[in-house]
C-alpha cells in the first residue's frame, strides 16, 4: 500500500489487542501504517496479528528517538509526504486524517497537532478556535512533513526518552516553521498513573487558587522515567538557550520535581534519579 500519509507507531511490550485494533482503524483512514518494535518479548504476535504495512525489529530497546528515525524512514522510502506518531496506548478520533488534510496548507507548516483528551483531565485544545498556533505538543498525533523533517534533520537519539518531542519541535520553530494544533480532531492518551493530592487539592479549591489544583495533580511515572526527565530536560534548555525562555524552562523542570518529591509515593528513589539525571547531563552522558 502506498500512500502519502503514514503512521509510525512505536511498541514495547503492548496491548497486542489494542494495536491491531488501532492500525485496523488508521488503516481504514488511509495511513500507511509502520511499526517499529523497541525488542518486545511478544514480537512473533505483533509479526501474526498486527495487520500493519511495514514491521521495524529493533535489535535492541533503543529508545523512542531512535525508533521514530527508523519509522520515518519506511514512511519516507514508501513516499509519504506527512507522518504521524504514535505510542502503543494512544486512541485516535475516527476523523484524524480527514481533519488534518484540510490544514495541510496553512502557512509555513512544519506539523499538526490534535486536540488531547487526558484520561482523568479533559481536553487540552481551545473549545472556541478551530486552529490554533502552539509551542509545544505530544509525540503521539503530531503529523510532521517530510519537506520539514528533512530540513531540520532527525529526533536526536541523545535523549533515548523524554523531551524528544519538545526538541524537534523547538528544532522546527527555529527553522521557520509553525505548528499548528487541529481542535476538531483528538485523540485520547493516557500518561501515567494520575493522582490527586486531596490535601493540596482542598486547599486549592477553597482559596479559588487554580495553580495550586493544578499542582495537586501528578502523573506518577516511575525513577526510571524521572532520571530522563531530568537529564533530557537540562541538555534541552541548554541545547536552545539562544532560543527559548530558559527561566521559564527551568521553573517547569523545578515545578515538576517539587511535585514529584512532594506528593508521589517513591520520593527516596525519585530524588536519587534527580541527582542521576543531574550528574549524567553534566558528564555528557547521552543514550540509555
Amino acid at each position: 500500500m502506498q500512500s502519502k500519509y503514514a503512521v509510525v507507531i512505536v511498541t514495547f511490550q503492548p496491548d497486542i489487542e489494542r494495536v491491531v485494533g488501532n492500525v485496523r482503524e488508521l488503516r481504514r483512514q488511509g495511513f500507511y501504517v509502520v511499526i517499529v518494535d523497541n525488542f518486545s518479548d511478544s514480537i512473533a504476535e505483533i509479526r501474526e496479528r498486527s495487520g500493519c504495512d511495514k514491521l521495524v525489529e529493533l535489535p535492541e530497546n533503543k529508545g523512542i528517538a531512535a525508533a521514530l528515525n527508523a519509522g520515518m524512514r519506511a514512511a519516507v522510502e514508501n513516499g509519504a509526504q506527512w507522518t504521524l506518531s504514535l505510542d502503543q496506548d494512544t486512541m485516535v478520533a475516527e476523523n484524524l486524517l480527514e481533519e488534518y488534510k484540510k490544514y495541510l496548507g496553512l502557512p509555513e507548516a512544519g506539523a499538526l497537532c490534535p486536540a488531547v483528551e487526558k484520561r482523568g483531565e479533559g481536553i487540552v485544545g481551545s473549545l472556541s478556535k478551530k486552529v490554533e498556533v502552539v509551542k509545544k505538543c505530544p509525540t503521539a498525533g503530531f503529523f510532521i512533513s517530510t519537506e520539514a523533517w528533512n530540513k531540520v534533520g532527525e529526533y536526536d537519539e541523545w535523549m533515548f526518552i523524554d523531551y524528544v518531542d519538545y526538541d524537534i519541535e523547538t528544532r522546527l520553530r527555529k527553522a521557520g516553521y509553525k505548528i499548528y494544533r487541529i481542535n476538531t480532531t483528538r485523540i485520547i492518551q493516557e500518561l501515567g498513573k494520575l493522582s490527586v493530592n486531596k490535601f493540596f487539592y482542598g486547599i486549592g479549591k477553597l482559596l479559588h487558587v487554580k495553580k495550586l489544583c493544578n499542582f495537586a495533580t501528578t502523573y506518577n511515572h516511575s525513577p526510571f522515567r524521572n532520571y530522563y526527565f531530568v537529564r533530557n530536560g537540562l541538555y534541552y534548555i541548554n541545547k536552545h538557550r539562544d532560543f527559548l525562555n530558559v527561566r521559564g524552562e527551568y521553573n517547569f523542570l523545578i515545578k515538576w520535581e517539587t511535585k514529584k518529591l512532594l506528593l508521589e509515593k517513591h520520593r527516596i528513589a525519585n530524588l536519587r534519579a534527580l541527582i542521576r539525571g543531574v550528574r549524567d547531563y553534566k558528564r555528557k552522558k547521552k543514550g540509555r
